[in-house]
């Protein structure tokens, strides 16, 4: 384990057979990308969140007043299979609400990959928790379709 990583991310990696190396975000983005492939038709933000949520588990989105974090995920049981509960802080604006949702479903990657520290207490990551942020720009921006949008456009500020 090197100070730029975590057992949870060197676990994470070996896990999905990870290439000698390939990046942690590479490896998320790939696993991200092979979700939305699966959600075709699903052009919209939106829509994608929607199919994530039902496919990653997430069987309910609630929203909280008294949250000390913009969102959390709670395993309901002690398995990826038996699915979360996602809270959300009630007054988040609706750009940062569709964020951290984002970054919540990136979290059950973890919980489907390294089940072994997931689903025990533990602390926060630092490490998941900026990867989980890279996926959630993945999700809301998806690299691929961003470099098709801007194909072909000359490099200007607008």
């Amino acid at each position: 384990m090197t100070a730029s990583s975590s057992l949870l991310i060197e676990m994470f990696l070996k896990r999905v057979d990870a290439v000698h190396g390939t990046t942690s975000r590479e490896v998320l983005g790939k696993l991200i990308a092979n979700e939305l492939r699966k959600c075709r038709g699903a052009r919209s933000v939106d829509k994608r969140i929607q199919y994530l949520l039902r496919s990653r588990r997430i069987g309910s989105v609630d929203l909280v007043a008294d949250l000390p974090c913009d969102g959390l995920l709670e395993p309901i049981g002690n398995t990826f299979t038996a699915g979360f509960r996602m809270l959300l802080k009630k007054d988040l604006s609706p750009t940062r609400l569709r964020f951290t949702l984002a970054h919540e479903i990136s979290h059950t990657f973890f919980y489907e990959l390294v089940p072994e520290i997931k689903f025990v207490p533990h602390n926060a990551d630092p490490l998941e928790e900026r990867l989980c942020d890279f996926g959630a720009a993945e999700i809301l921006m998806p690299a691929p379709r961003i470099r098709k949008a801007v194909r072909g456009l000359p490099v200007c500020l607008q």
